[in-house]
């Protein structure tokens, strides 16, 4: 099976949701790369922290003036070591409910 990594932009978003949504993809997913724009609302932060001591995420971090998703998506594909990359935003979980998504 080829390997899959998940890249994620953030800046300043809750991503809980997006996140526990990809780890029911199980043994599909090698990575989730979760790139931030320089964070500093307290509650991604600290996610992000939490985030960091879990097996099978990367937060990259990549210091932006604004948001640029395109400069922190090419930077998370960049990372990426994986087969396949899917691209993803922190809104998007609804849909990761169901295991046969991918």
């Amino acid at each position: 099976m080829p390997s899959l990594d998940v890249v994620i932009p953030v800046k300043n978003r809750c991503l809980s949701g997006c996140v526990d949504s990809l780890r029911q993809l199980g043994d599909r997913l090698q990575t989730i790369l979760i790139c931030d724009g320089a964070s500093t609302h307290p509650e991604t932060v600290v996610t992000l922290s939490h985030l960091a001591a879990v097996k099978g995420i990367k937060i990259l971090q990549q210091p932006l003036p604004g948001f640029n998703k395109a400069t922190l998506l090419n930077y998370g594909i960049a990372q990426s070591q994986a087969d396949m990359i899917l691209l993803r935003s922190e809104e998007h979980t609804s849909e990761l409910q169901s295991p046969m998504y991918l």
